[in-house]
């Protein structure tokens, strides 16, 4: 994740940058999404949103409102973060 999100990277397009979020942020899902998982998907997806709105406020050289300016619906909708599940995809026997 730092890697992608970093300064050395801030030249890179935003679709590029989320597209190799997306696919780090779905391996990370893939291997740790089981059954009782909820919170711990819940707490990730809020830590990727806050290293992506911080790269974005670096990038766009913002000096105020680095939280404001970057709402989730922004990152999902218009920039194509991928959301995490907060269930497993199985029911409990």
């Amino acid at each position: 994740m730092r890697q992608i999100l970093n300064h050395w990277t801030q030249h890179r397009a935003i679709t590029e940058v989320v597209e190799e979020l997306n696919r780090l942020v779905r391996g990370w899902c893939g291997y740790c999404h089981f059954r009782h998982s909820r919170q711990g998907m819940w707490d990730l997806q809020g830590w990727v949103r806050a290293r992506l709105k911080g790269w974005l406020w670096r990038k766009h050289r913002r000096t105020k409102g680095k939280w404001k300016g970057y709402p989730d619906d922004l990152l999902h909708g218009r920039y194509g973060l991928w959301r995490m599940p907060t269930r497993a995809a199985w029911k409990s026997a």
